[in-house]
C-alpha cells in the first residue's frame, strides 16, 4: 500500500491558498520562494536540492560555445535572410525546421540557432542525471502529466491514473506531477474566474486521491508542493540589442531573450560595458549584481556576463519563444510574494517554519518522508 504520496502542482502560488480549501486544511503549511529563473531550474532545487550552478543549466537553453552553428552555418544564414524575428512568419518558419530536422529550435534568430543547448530532463524524470529525492524514496512509482497528450485535460487524467495507482496498492510510494494550472495562468492571469475554478477544481481532485490514499492507509504521509506564483504582466518591453550592436556572433556577443530575462555573454570588454548601460536604460530592470548571482547561484561561463531581469509585471515581447505576451508570468525577483509556491504537509515540520527557499524546500521533503538527504 502506498505510504508515502507526494503531489506537485506547477505554478500554485501561495497567495491562492485560500482557494484551495482542502489543501488549506493540511496540518502544516508554508510560502516556497523560488530560486532565480524557471520551473526548470526551480524543479532541481525542490527535488534535489541543486542551484543552477550545481544543476549545471541556468533556465531552459544554455549557450555552448562553438557549438554545431559553425556545422550548418548555410542552412541558418539562408533561412535567416527570408525571416523576419519577432513575426508569426519566423515563428512558421521555426516549427518547419523544426520539424523537417527532428530538433527542438524553440524560436532562437536562426543566425544563432545551433549556439544553444536545451537543459535536461525535469527533475523528476527518470532522465535527469543526478540523484534527487526519487532515487531514495523505496517502491516508487510516478504519474506524470507529460505522459498525456497536449490539449487533453492532462491533470484529471494523471489524478485519475494516480487513484487507480492507490488502489492496486503495488508501490509504496506515489509521486504525482501536475501542470495544466500553469498553462492556465500563463493564458487567463491571476485571479480570473478560469483561473479560480482550476485550483479549486485540483484541490477537489486532490482531496479525492488522498481520502483514497487514507482508506487504504490511515498513516500514509502527504505532502503537496509547487514550485512558484504568478504575477499579472501589465506592459512588455522591446530588446533590439542587434539593432543597436550590430549582427549576434560569437566573435562578439550571443544573447538569449527570455520572457523576464536577458542573458548576454559578450567578448569584447566595452562592448559589455556598453551593453549593459543600454539595458539598464530600458528602466524596466536591472542587472543582477555580482552579490546577486552569488546569492542565486549563477556562474558568468554559464549562465551569461550579464543576466538582466525585468521588473514585476512586464515582459520582453517579442522573446525567443513566443510573439505575443502571456497574461501572467512567472520567473521575476524571487523575493515578490507573487512568485511565491507552496508546501503543504499532513504532519508538521521541526520548527514549524513558515518560508522556505526551494532548496530548503527539498531538505524539508527528506525529513518529512524519512529518506536521507
Amino acid at each position: 500500500m502506498v505510504r508515502d504520496l507526494l503531489i506537485f502542482i506547477d505554478a500554485l502560488p501561495y497567495g491562492c491558498l485560500s482557494e484551495a480549501p482542502f489543501l488549506s486544511s493540511f496540518p502544516f503549511a508554508a510560502r516556497v520562494v523560488p530560486g532565480l529563473g524557471y520551473s526548470i531550474n526551480v524543479k532541481a532545487e525542490i527535488f534535489g536540492g541543486y542551484r543552477p550552478a550545481e544543476a549545471g543549466f541556468f533556465c531552459e537553453w544554455n549557450y555552448r560555445r562553438g557549438g554545431e552553428a559553425h556545422e550548418q552555418r548555410w542552412l541558418w544564414s539562408a533561412l535567416g535572410r527570408i525571416s523576419r524575428p519577432g513575426t508569426y512568419w519566423d515563428r512558421a518558419l521555426h516549427k518547419l525546421a523544426s520539424r523537417l530536422l527532428h530538433k527542438e529550435m524553440a524560436n532562437i534568430p536562426f543566425g544563432m540557432t545551433g549556439l544553444f543547448q536545451r537543459a535536461p530532463a525535469n527533475a523528476y524524470q527518470d532522465s535527469f542525471p543526478l540523484p534527487t529525492i526519487f532515487d531514495r524514496l523505496r517502491g516508487l512509482r510516478k504519474v506524470l502529466y507529460s505522459s498525456y497528450p497536449e490539449g487533453s485535460d492532462r491533470d484529471a487524467l494523471a489524478l485519475r491514473e494516480a487513484q487507480e495507482v492507490v488502489r492496486e496498492g503495488t508501490c509504496q510510494a506515489l509521486f504525482v506531477a501536475l501542470a495544466d494550472l500553469d498553462h492556465v495562468t500563463h493564458r487567463v492571469g491571476v485571479g480570473s474566474a478560469e483561473h479560480v475554478a482550476k485550483i479549486r477544481s485540483l484541490d477537489a481532485g486532490v482531496r479525492e486521491l488522498v481520502e483514497i490514499c487514507r482508506a487504504k492507509n490511515p498513516q500514509a504521509r502527504v505532502a503537496v508542493i509547487s514550485d512558484h506564483g504568478m504575477a499579472n504582466v501589465h506592459a512588455a518591453v522591446v530588446s533590439n540589442l542587434e539593432k543597436k550592436f550590430g549582427e549576434a556572433s560569437e566573435e562578439r556577443y550571443v544573447y538569449f531573450t527570455d520572457a523576464t530575462l536577458l542573458r548576454a555573454w559578450v567578448e569584447e570588454p566595452r562592448l559589455r560595458a556598453e551593453i549593459e548601460a543600454y539595458l539598464a536604460g530600458l528602466g524596466q530592470g536591472h542587472v543582477l549584481t555580482p552579490a546577486e548571482r552569488g546569492g542565486y547561484g549563477l556562474t558568468p561561463a554559464q549562465s551569461g556576463d550579464l543576466i538582466f531581469l525585468l521588473e514585476e509585471g512586464v515582459v520582453f515581447c517579442p522573446n525567443f519563444f513566443g510573439v505575443r505576451a502571456p497574461r501572467a508570468m512567472h520567473g521575476y525577483d524571487p523575493r515578490l510574494e507573487s512568485q511565491h509556491g507552496l508546501m503543504v504537509a499532513s504532519q508538521g515540520l521541526p520548527g514549524s517554519p513558515s518560508s522556505l527557499t526551494s532548496v530548503e524546500a527539498y531538505s524539508a521533503l527528506c525529513d518529512f518522508f524519512a529518506v536521507e538527504g
